[in-house]
């Protein structure tokens, strides 16, 4: 049987909140960055493969109930926001910002140098996008290779996401 840590990380991978309380319960670590041998799971906390998922309930609890650092930082520069706005979970990202405490998050770049917003226009994610927008997000940091999240949308033609920075005055 897996140890409370893997445990706890299988849960919050699975969005079993339940699960998550028991492998608490058992003395999990809820700061723990999982060294299991699941590639999956390898280098993440907690809070950031709930965030990857989208289970909003249990990135929920974690911070409201286990006071879970929600700016917690995987070895490659990955944060929950990040993961979050990357695959485009919009309530997972609105629950993160409501917990962040500073701007900085919202302009942390991973290891590649992508924002949060870059990852959300990337990927076409317009309410995601506004809401970064809103808490501050800027759209003239440039990834490594000097993309700003305009350039992002436009490569991958996000023509909604374009209009949307363009009447926020991005250049």
């Amino acid at each position: 049987s897996l140890n409370a840590n893997d445990s706890l990380m299988q849960a919050c991978f699975d969005g079993n909140i339940a699960s998550v309380r028991k492998a608490c319960l058992r003395g999990a670590d809820i700061c723990h960055m999982s060294k299991c041998k699941n590639r999956l799971l390898h280098g993440h906390y907690p809070i950031t493969v709930a965030s990857q998922q989208g289970h909003k309930e249990v990135v929920k609890m974690l911070l409201e109930e286990y006071n879970v650092n929600a700016e917690a930082e995987t070895p490659d520069g990955w944060t929950a926001l990040l993961f979050a706005c990357k695959e485009g979970h919009k309530e997972t990202v609105k629950i993160l910002l409501g917990h962040i405490k500073n701007v900085t998050s919202v302009l942390h770049q991973n290891a590649c140098g992508k924002t949060p917003l870059m990852w959300a226009a990337w990927n076409g994610r317009l309410e995601i996008v506004d809401q970064l927008l809103r808490k501050g997000a800027s759209m003239e940091v440039k990834t490594r290779n000097g993309g700003t999240a305009l350039h992002l949308a436009v490569s991958r033609g996000h023509d909604h996401v374009l209009q949307l920075l363009l009447s926020r005055g991005a250049n």
